[in-house]
């Protein structure tokens, strides 16, 4: 199984493998049969794990806290706050463009 933030579209992340009575889906088995080397699939670091789980536990508690009253605040700070997260990552691409091009033209 993959999943994905709503705030990083073009990244899917591995939770994990899917085996009962109906299903018989692994990581190992989708690159087996697609021939993907496993060098191109990144490693989820124990920085990136604490950043997931922080993730989720703060969602959990938005949802915790969520009830007839206050639901459609509650989505609009997600919402503001998915925004605010799609920005910074678009400025910091911006910023590795900009250093990729002045690398360039330096010959580096």
């Amino acid at each position: 199984m993959f999943g994905q933030y709503s705030y990083s579209k073009d990244r899917f992340y591995y939770i994990t493998d899917w085996e009962d009575e109906y299903c018989d889906l692994s990581l190992d088995k989708m690159i087996k049969k697609y021939n993907t080397p496993v060098k191109d699939v990144l490693p989820i670091t124990a920085e990136i794990a604490e950043q997931i789980k922080d993730e989720v536990l703060k969602r959990h508690k938005g949802l915790q806290d969520a009830n007839r009253e206050n639901w459609r605040q509650k989505a609009l700070e997600e919402e503001n706050r998915r925004k605010q997260l799609e920005s910074e990552i678009a400025r910091k691409n911006r910023w590795f463009e900009r250093m990729k091009k002045f690398l360039n033209i330096r010959g580096l």
